[in-house]
């Protein structure tokens, strides 16, 4: 599938779920991604709903499915505005789709996001209407 909008953006995203942190510092850290996030959407057009996002997550370590969605939440929260949605719960127009991989120009320490929104286009099967969505993370 070709992406309609794609774009990777480098930014610290630590596991918030692990962060022992005060509330202020964690508060500034979700400010900071989003302030990333936005300069970057700013200048794109938002593709038409249904759409899938796929947020691939890279750093040098894994993180487990919690901590992974936690760690890019505040970006998945603005990519739903900039898509037009009012939160990010929005299941029938937008899905989500995570991943994680390593930097590959092995770069110590570095952490980016890889953003890629995908049409999501409705096919039949067995006379109902279903939603496929093919994506491989990491190519």
């Amino acid at each position: 599938m070709i992406p309609l909008f794609e774009t990777t953006i480098p930014m610290a995203l630590p596991s918030r779920p692990n962060l022992e942190r005060s509330h202020w510092q964690r508060q500034k850290l979700v400010k900071k991604q989003n302030r990333s996030m936005g300069s970057v959407l700013v200048h794109a057009t938002p593709p038409p709903l249904p759409v899938i996002v796929q947020l691939v997550r890279i750093s040098p370590r894994m993180l487990d499915g919690d901590n992974l969605v936690g760690s890019v939440k505040a970006c998945r929260d603005s990519i739903a505005r900039w898509l037009g949605s009012k939160d990010d719960r929005q299941y029938r127009e937008i899905r989500w789709v995570y991943g994680w991989r390593k930097d590959p120009k092995k770069r110590p320490g570095y952490q980016a996001l890889e953003v890629k929104v995908f049409a999501w286009e409705p096919m039949t099967m067995f006379g109902k209407e279903v939603l496929e969505a093919v994506i491989e993370v990491g190519t």
